[in-house]
């Protein structure tokens, strides 16, 4: 398939769901344009969040991830006015989109620290789209109802 403009690389979820792509055809990279990618990308992001990983948190911290621990370890019991506890999070966040999501390199996890809400908890993702060798600066705004229990991608940003 002759492809123009840029590629992307397409999430394994993403290529079970197309249903542009036969069965002939089933490329690991697809001609889309950024915006698509970084609706991909934001839920593929949200799929981590909130699949609860089976791997108790201990081995979760230590161990190099396999798609045997896809998602997260239950953070049910932290405390959302702890900075310990928002710290801890936010190193298991990262760890988790650096092994599941291969389409972003360079990953920081930066807490709202000031939200008015107690019942909620903000943060933001940034990283780099790799794109063919050009990086591409995209931020990812991500908001915890914890009333609700999920986490949501509210808001994509590319630089």
């Amino acid at each position: 398939m002759k492809y123009s403009g840029n590629l992307y690389y397409i999430s394994a979820i993403d290529r079970l769901l197309d249903s542009s792509l036969n069965q002939a055809d089933f490329s690991l990279y697809k001609n889309v344009n950024r915006e698509e990618c970084l609706k991909s990308i934001a839920r593929n992001l949200s799929n981590i969040l909130n699949t609860r990983s089976q791997t108790s948190a201990e081995i979760y911290d230590s161990a190099e991830l396999t798609v045997l621990d896809f998602g997260m370890p239950d953070f049910g019991y932290y405390s959302p006015e702890n900075i310990d506890d928002k710290m801890l999070l936010a190193k298991r966040i990262k760890k988790a989109i650096t092994a599941f999501e291969p389409r972003l390199s360079d990953i920081s996890v930066e807490f709202d620290f000031d939200m008015p809400d107690e019942k909620s908890l903000a943060f933001v993702v940034k990283a780099y789209l790799k794109l063919g060798g050009h990086p591409y600066e995209v931020s990812f705004l991500t908001k915890k109802e914890l009333t609700e229990g999920n986490w949501g991608i509210y808001e994509s940003i590319g630089k």
